[in-house]
């Protein structure tokens, strides 16, 4: 509500803003679908730059790597860094850091048209387990076979 002074009378006016707004709306159903940036020859040696600097310190080369979700900002879209959602690398040269990078790189690229499933509880066995015990074969329908991820926790000996 905002009150304008026009001569001698004094009005109030409602003063509406809209915004309309389109989201597209995406394929639910399809797996994983992944996409890699190239990397041009200038972007590279600037990387090397900059992996070589600790290096010729005498220091390891460290390297954070992050999430990152694509997420409305305002108006605007862009891409938020999602919390406690990264791991830390002490690599001993450049030369290692950039063949972790690849390497982490590469298996992302590999999740491409891939299922992902979570780890069964503690206690539990695997679903393929018990089919792979009743003779059934998991990957007969023609998909491919999921990928579970495991915890550290899981990875722990009892």
């Amino acid at each position: 509500m905002q009150t304008i002074n026009t001569g001698l009378q004094r009005e109030q006016v409602l003063l509406e803003h809209k915004t309309v707004q389109l989201i597209r709306r995406q394929d639910l159903t399809q797996p994983i679908l992944t996409m890699r940036q190239t990397l041009q020859f200038g972007e590279r040696q600037r990387n090397r730059g900059i992996l070589d600097v600790r290096h010729s310190l005498g220091q390891r080369t460290n390297i954070r790597i992050g999430c990152e979700g694509l997420a409305r900002i305002g108006i605007s879209t862009g891409y938020k860094r999602l919390r406690h959602c990264a791991v830390f690398l002490s690599c001993p040269t450049p030369e290692q850091a950039e063949l972790a990078i690849e390497a982490i790189l590469s298996f992302a690229q590999s999740l491409d048209g891939i299922w992902l499933t979570a780890s069964p509880e503690p206690g539990q066995g695997a679903p393929t387990e018990s089919a792979k015990a009743e003779g059934v074969d998991s990957t007969a329908s023609g998909d491919q076979p999921a990928i579970r991820s495991e915890s550290a926790d899981d990875l722990q000996e009892p």
